[in-house]
């Protein structure tokens, strides 16, 4: 089992990714608010939660995916720590 700071770091990491490939050449830290810096749109959303899936080997359920569950890093990992603890 990951740690949540592994699952963290690999947010991160996922989340700069997916914001390069839209142009966006910014550093996120795990409590950046993706929403309020204008960071995550619904677009970059289904990017990275695919991007996650494909990472840690689960599924992200139709009912979650509001951006408000997304808003920092910090909170996506913790709902993919209790996605994989879940499994």
């Amino acid at each position: 089992m990951e740690s949540l700071i592994d699952i963290q770091a690999k947010v991160v990491v996922g989340l700069e990714k997916v914001l390069q490939e839209k142009g966006q050449h910014r550093q996120i830290e795990v409590n950046t608010d993706l929403l309020d810096r204008g960071l995550l749109d619904s677009f970059a959303l289904m990017h990275a939660l695919v991007l996650f899936e494909s990472i840690f080997n689960i599924q992200f359920d139709d009912f979650e995916l509001l951006l408000e569950n997304f808003r920092t890093p910090e909170i996506i990992a913790v709902r993919i720590q209790s996605k994989l603890i879940g499994n």
